[in-house]
């Protein structure tokens, strides 16, 4: 690309840019900080020469902040210690050298005692020379990853830009063997009395040990949380002052500026006396106890929550948990070694709750799968709070997601995943007829790692002994295990709401037969929608959930009639499982869990590929959920799938299950036999009276045989779509010269070549005639900053919505 592609590309991105002369850093146009070149303004100044590309930073370009790691160790602490960001880039001798993120944050310098800038905020009034360019040094700037900007909160940006410079700092002036332990000790004392919380307090230790060359880094967390545990109890603690006489150099000008950048006067630094807590009420000194910028509130601007430090790790709790309460309770006794009163704690609880509604800071919160930038994060659900990063170049396992998860009740740990493993292991555990059968359930075990829907719905029929429960069980034992695996029939919405609010997986059991509100459910769940329910003890008040989720269910019968449903399902008829291949429960489920974190590091292998391919897709044609398609077929390779053979078997799948809605339905029959006599046209009423001429007796006394026009017209649009693949059109039109309120049902025979176009002019329930698009990241922040969220928070990765009607939306038509 030339400097003028890279240009109009940057200005695409919302990004203004500047010229700079080729293998040179600073601009030599004196007014380059008020230069707002366009797309059409860039050919004058990039005109086909060598040059560099300089970026606008700041307000400019979108509050584009550029965090330049000026040193060695700035470099190797800032994956563990600034927030992630799918924007990074460098050169060879500096690789990861700048973090982007979109940030109102101001430019500032951190630099060592003697003048070495160790890490820089570039923000408005600044510019630096992105990728395109050529490095003074000859070197090529180059992307390291090539994402969207992480939006950061300011203050939480500089608190952690002033962490990775105290660990550079401490790093560059770390003693030589004999002092490194105590060294632990003193500057663990120090950072804990300036206010830095106790996991920071270990990461920075552990991390300047490690850039600094001591080999024993990894035991310096010990000392670190025994200094900090020592000085909550009140007990003597080395600090400040030790650690000055401790570092290399001029060691108390080090810890001046450490104090300097901490923001810690002299008083911050030290144990607070009992006279001074004694001015405070309980509740003043509880809500002291919540870290700073630890509170913050969902975007449904209901639930208040926290997030906080637990030994060496962050947890997030709803304020009103008693999960949060077991906490301030907690620190409170540490602290003064004595619990608050009851009182105390309700006063504290309604200004944290006000702190965190009226705070401006808005975070979504996910459970169990979340999603930011170009990556997606699993919550491992362990004491240790670990997640699995998924990015397009692999998995790791991390302690530090930018996705805010909480624990529901019920909720229970995944192993750590294995690398290596093979998605085969799963066809011992599994009974299927087929290998379509299997690709299938792979598909929506890949789709189910997904943050943002659509999700199909994975139904599992068989007679007695086909194992469909053991298979239901198993495939969310992958991805979200709970103490209640498969639950009973839900009784009303209010419960679906509930489930879904408290789990990542929808999994019902043993169902005979699907309630017309329960099946609508389920396709709000698999397409998204909302579920609104009035608030316990209120008249007025209404609480709505929007979601999302992964579901199953068994059944011994065709347990999905209607065709919204089917629409947005994959059903699964298990085979019986001969008496020579069962197997004693207990042998069987050691076995799975002795494979399971093998088979659940393969597929998080598969969605690293999905993520790495699915802006590359091209699909001829699109199916019903085409997200879900495109997705499980960007992951085809890594599942041992041959390209295009998972969109053959759901090809195959959503046949049958036309077959099965034109089944369930009491007038499909008449319909066809009608069809096949020849063209049909006339009123709803009309075509009722045709009908009960072609039926028999025995269809006719079915509850389900409609008896008005109305419900035979809500019945047409129901299995429209199933009708015309089989190659039947049922077609409505107002008819308004013979008069008020005169519509007209046409039916017809058509062929595959007409369906597509006469499918444009029905109504009921057309497939959507749209085509994928590539968008640089599935996953990106919107526009409130709320991470882990698809453009338009519809979970299409970019492609819009997908149209989709429910029941009533159709019977309106």
């Amino acid at each position: 690309m030339t400097a003028l592609d890279v240009a109009r590309d940057y200005r695409a991105r919302g990004w203004y840019c500047i010229p700079i002369p080729y293998e040179a850093k600073r601009p030599t146009l004196d007014c380059w900080p008020d230069l707002r070149l366009e797309a059409d303004d860039l050919a004058e100044h990039f005109n086909g020469g060598p040059s560099n590309v300089g970026v606008l930073l700041g307000a400019p370009s979108g509050d584009l902040a550029d965090v330049d790691l000026d040193c060695s160790e700035t470099i190797a602490l800032a994956d563990a210690l600034l927030p992630s960001t799918a924007a990074v880039f460098g050169r060879a001798s500096k690789p990861r050298s700048h973090r982007l993120y979109a940030s109102e944050i101001q430019t500032e310098k951190f630099a060592d005692v003697d003048g070495t800038m160790l890490v820089e905020i570039r923000s408005t009034g600044g510019q630096t020379v992105f990728p395109g360019s050529t490095h003074p040094s000859g070197e090529a700037v180059e992307w390291a990853e090539d994402g969207d900007p992480a939006h950061v909160e300011p203050g939480e940006l500089r608190h952690a830009v002033v962490h990775l410079a105290v660990a550079a700092l401490i790093a560059r002036h770390w003693p030589g063997d004999g002092m490194r332990h105590e060294t632990a000790l003193a500057a663990a004392g120090f950072l804990a009395r300036a206010g830095v919380d106790a996991e920071s307090v270990v990461r920075i230790i552990t991390g300047a040990a490690r850039v600094a060359g001591d080999p024993e880094w990894s035991d310096r967390k010990r000392a670190a949380l025994d200094t900090v545990a020592a000085i909550r109890s009140g007990e003597a603690a080395t600090g400040g002052p030790r650690l000055g006489e401790l570092l290399t150099g001029d060691g108390r000008k080090v810890v001046e500026r450490m104090r300097k950048w901490l923001g810690a006067t002299d008083e911050l630094a030290l144990p607070r006396s009992e006279p001074e807590a004694a001015k405070t009420s309980q509740a003043q000194r509880l809500v002291a106890l919540v870290p700073d910028g630890g509170l913050f509130r969902a975007p449904d601007g209901e639930t208040a929550f926290a997030t906080l430090p637990v030994n060496t790790h962050m947890e997030t709790w709803p304020v009103r948990s008693k999960g949060f309460r077991r906490w301030l309770v907690g620190r409170f006794y540490q602290e003064e070694g004595k619990p608050p009163s009851a009182q105390a704690l309700v006063d504290a609880f309604g200004a944290l709750e006000a702190r965190a509604q009226f705070g401006g800071r808005v975070h979504d919160v996910r459970v169990r799968v979340g999603g930011f930038s170009d990556r997606i994060y699993l919550d491992l659900v362990n004491a240790e709070w670990e997640t699995v990063e998924i990015a397009p170049t692999g998995w790791r396992i991390i302690t530090d997601p930018p996705v805010k998860f909480r624990r529901a009740r019920g909720m229970q740990a995944l192993p750590h995943p294995v690398p290596g493993g093979s998605v085969d292991e799963l066809a011992a555990f599994i009974n299927v007829k087929s290998d379509e059968q299997r690709a299938l359930i792979m598909a929506w075990l890949v789709a189910a790692l997904r943050p943002d829907g659509p999700y199909p719905v994975l139904a599992f029929v068989g007679e007695h002994g086909t194992a469909k429960s053991t298979t239901e069980e198993l495939c969310r034992a992958l991805i979200d295990p709970n103490i209640a695996m498969l639950r009973a029939e839900p009784s009303d919405p209010r419960d679906v709401m509930i489930a879904a609010k408290n789990g990542w997986i929808i999994a019902l059991d043993n169902l005979s037969d699907l309630e017309p509100w329960l099946s609508d459910c389920l396709c709000r769940l698999a397409t998204g929608g909302g579920f609104a329910t009035r608030e316990l003890y209120s008249d007025d008040d209404e609480t709505i959930f929007v979601a999302q989720r992964p579901a199953m269910l068994n059944g011994i019968d065709a347990v999905i009639s209607r065709p919204d449903l089917l629409d947005r399902a994959i059903i699964i008829d298990l085979p019986r499982i001969r008496d020579d291949r069962r197997r004693p429960r207990g042998e069987f489920w050691s076995a799975f869990e002795a494979a399971r974190p093998r088979i659940l590091g393969a597929l998080l292998t598969a969605v690293s590929a999905a993520l790495r391919r699915v802006g590359d897709v091209r699909l001829d044609s699109l199916p019903r959920m085409a997200d879900f398609a495109t997705w499980a077929h960007a992951a085809e390779p890594a599942l041992g799938l041959q390209p295009g053979e998972f969109l053959a078997a759901y090809g195959g799948n959503r046949a049958a299950a036309h077959d099965l809605a034109l089944e369930a339905s009491p007038i499909a029959s008449s319909l066809r036999t009608l069809a096949e006599a020849g063209d049909w046209a006339g009123t709803a009423a009309e075509l009722l009276g045709a009908l009960c001429k072609v039926a028999d007796d025995t269809t006719k006394k079915l509850k389900t045989w409609p008896t008005t026009p109305r419900t035979l017209g809500t019945a047409l649009r129901r299995i429209a779509p199933n009708l015309r693949a089989v190659g039947v059109s049922v077609e409505f039109s107002d008819q308004r010269e013979l008069g008020p309120r005169r519509r007209q049902v046409s039916i017809q025979r058509v062929t595959v070549a007409d369906r597509s176009q006469r499918s444009e002019r029905s109504g009921g329930g057309s497939e959507p005639g749209f085509a994928f698009r590539r968008n640089d990241g599935p996953f990106r922040r919107n526009d409130a900053g709320n991470a882990g969220t698809s453009p338009g928070n519809n979970g299409n990765a970019g492609n819009g919505p997908v149209p989709t009607l429910s029941a009533d939306e159709e019977a309106e038509l």
